[in-house]
C-alpha cells in the first residue's frame, strides 16, 4: 500500500518521460501483487470456512454503475463497447454484502475486457421470483463479452484454483486462477451459484445469480432528482426528468447499444 501511494504522489511530481514510465511500472506492478495478496488471504479465509458476510441494506443498481466506472479506463484503452443494461423492476435496494458483491463483479469485468481484443463488454442486470417466500427476489448479473470464448473441454476448469485454461492469450494475461473461484465461492456463500455459458471464437457469458431479501430501509436511499454526469457507456435502469417534447436522433452502428439507449430515453420521457 505504501509503494503504490508514495508512486501515485512520485507520478503528480514533474518527472522525465523514461522516469514516468519506470514510476508506472513501479504502481502497476505493486498493484498487481496487492491483488495477487488479498486473492490469496480471500482464498484461505474460504478455505477454511471463516469468510465473514455483512449484509446491509444498499442500491444495486447504484453499486453495477460503480463497477463500471472502474473498468472504464481500460474499456476505453482498447477501444470496447462497454454496454448496461438494467431491468426497470429491480428493486432500489436489497439486502446483500455490497463489498462482497462489487468484488464478483470487478472480478468477472477485469477478465472480459482482459480477454476481449475487440468488440464490447455487457452487463445486463435483472430479477427473478424466488419462489412463495414474500419479499425476496433472485438478483441476476450477467458479464457477457465478444472475446475468443471458452472450449467445452476448458469450461470445467475455469472454477479450479491454480488453473490455466489452454485459449489464446491466458498464458500472456497471467494469473493465479484464484479470481473465477474466489468469486463463485462468495457468492455460494450467498446462497446463490455463478454459471458460464461460452462458445469458441463466439465470446462468454458469465451469470451471477443471488436470492436476496428485498429491503424496506429507504432512509439512505439516494437522491435521484438531479441528473447525474454519466460516464461514456450506454445505461439503462435509471430514469432522469425529461422535457416530454423532447426528441432524440441516435446513429451508431452497434445494435445492442442503439437497443440500450433507445429504452434508456424511452423511460425518461425522451421520444426517439
Amino acid at each position: 500500500n505504501g509503494i503504490v501511494r508514495f508512486a501515485d504522489l512520485l507520478n503528480n511530481t514533474t518527472l522525465m518521460p523514461e522516469q514516468r514510465d519506470h514510476v508506472r511500472t513501479i504502481s502497476s506492478s505493486s498493484e498487481a501483487l496487492l491483488k495477487l495478496t488479498g486473492n490469496m488471504l480471500d482464498y484461505s479465509w474460504l478455505e477454511a470456512g471463516r469468510m465473514p458476510l455483512d449484509p446491509q441494506p444498499c442500491d444495486v443498481r447504484e453499486r453495477s454503475e460503480g463497477v463500471l466506472d472502474l473498468v472504464s479506463g481500460h474499456i476505453t484503452d482498447k477501444n470496447l463497447m462497454l454496454l448496461h443494461r438494467g431491468a426497470a423492476d429491480v428493486p432500489a435496494r436489497v439486502e446483500v454484502d455490497a463489498g462482497r458483491l462489487r468484488q464478483v463483479l470487478v472480478n468477472l469485468l477485469d477478465n472480459a475486457v482482459k480477454f476481449t481484443a475487440a468488440g464490447e463488454v455487457a452487463v445486463e442486470a435483472g430479477v427473478r421470483p424466488a419462489g412463495p417466500a414474500a419479499g425476496a427476489v433472485f438478483l441476476e448479473f450477467s458479464v457477457r463479452d465478444t472475446g475468443p470464448g471458452v472450449m467445452p473441454a476448458d469450461q470445467g476448469r475455469l472454477f479450479r484454483p491454480f488453473s490455466q485454461i489452454s485459449r489464446p492469450g491466458a498464458r500472456r494475461h497471467g494469473g493465479t486462477g484464484l479470481g473465477l473461484v474466489i468469486s463463485r465461492s462468495l457468492v455460494r456463500l450467498m446462497g446463490g451459484d455463478i454459471t458460464v455459458t461460452s462458445e469458441e471464437g463466439k465470446g462468454s457469458t458469465f451469470t451471477v445469480m443471488i436470492p436476496l431479501p428485498v429491503s424496506d430501509d429507504e432512509d439512505d436511499a439516494p437522491d435521484l432528482s438531479v441528473a447525474e454526469q454519466r460516464p461514456v457507456y450506454a445505461s439503462l435502469g435509471r430514469t432522469e426528468n425529461a422535457p416530454p417534447s423532447a426528441s432524440v436522433l441516435i446513429i451508431d452502428d452497434d445494435a445492442d447499444f442503439i437497443d440500450i439507449q433507445t429504452r434508456a430515453l424511452h423511460q425518461s420521457g425522451f421520444k426517439v
